[in-house]
């Protein structure tokens, strides 16, 4: 599984592909990279590059993403 190599490029590039999927079930497979220092330089839409970022922010916010996705899946309770 990608989200648990060695390279740290492998992990970022498989944190993004599981959040453009889009599916809430991949959420635990992102909790274990949480707390995860390791650094890798994200390219802007240009080709250069824009920041560097841990595997955990990474893993963070594709969870939070994934979270609101849950969100909107959620059936509406009615009378509330």
């Amino acid at each position: 599984m990608f989200l648990k190599s060695k390279d740290a490029d492998v992990v970022a590039s498989a944190i993004e592909a599981v959040a453009e999927l889009g599916d809430p079930a991949a959420i635990p497979l992102l909790a274990p990279l949480d707390k995860d220092a390791r650094q890798v330089e994200l390219d802007d839409d240009d080709g250069g590059v824009h920041e560097r970022v841990s595997i955990g922010d990474l893993a963070h916010e594709a969870k939070e993403l994934l979270e609101e996705v849950a969100e909107g899946l959620e059936p509406k309770k009615k009378g509330r």
